[in-house]
């Protein structure tokens, strides 16, 4: 009975030094007060990105109706519902303009997934991120990003696109829905 009235004596004397110890440690907590309106876009995006994280990156492979391959990487993506089972990502338009008066072209990551309604999401571990790398680049839509970054593609099995056999989780979608943004469409998927 002894040891235990001492333990919880110690136990309370250590949370005490504890709670002074923060009381005496003086921070200062910045705040960022802003309406995304008041920004350009430019300084918007890099608070948004850099406050929000870590997050994952989609590499999602989709092929043309005409059939030919595709590779990006989006890092707007992430799980949004397990019933029904909804994963997203956010395509932007390729930039034509001024910033202020963008008129965005649709990327062939979206032309695909519009045209046939499938894509796969590849997961990007380190291990691949070079290659992720790689893919991220405009290209023109007769680049096939697998031979570019050389990467093997896997057959899906519920799919046409293929899988990035490098990556160690792949999810075969199918589109549930597309929300157009103004020029920044998302796309949500199942």
């Amino acid at each position: 009975m002894q040891s235990r009235t001492n333990s919880a004596k110690n136990a309370e004397s250590g949370l005490a030094q504890k709670v002074n110890l923060a009381k005496a440690e003086h921070r200062t907590i910045h705040v960022m007060d802003f309406r995304p309106s008041d920004l350009p876009y430019s300084e918007f995006y890099r608070i948004l990105i850099s406050s929000v994280a870590p997050r994952p990156i989609a590499w999602v492979s989709t092929i043309s109706a005409t059939g030919q391959l595709n590779l990006a990487p989006f890092s707007f993506f992430n799980a949004i519902c397990s019933k029904p089972p909804l994963l997203a990502f956010a395509p932007a338009l390729r930039l034509r303009g001024k910033e202020e008066t963008v008129k965005g072209e649709t990327k062939d990551t979206l032309r695909n997934v519009r045209e046939t309604g499938e894509f796969v999401v590849n997961v990007v571990t380190y291990e691949v991120a070079e290659a992720m790398n790689l893919t991220s680049g405009e290209y023109d839509s007769t680049v096939n990003e697998f031979e570019l970054a050389k990467l093997t593609r896997r057959p899906s099995k519920m799919v046409k696109p293929p899988h990035v056999a490098e990556s160690s989780v792949n999810f075969e979608c199918k589109v549930y829905q597309i929300l157009d943004f103004s020029s920044h469409p998302t796309v949500a998927a199942w």
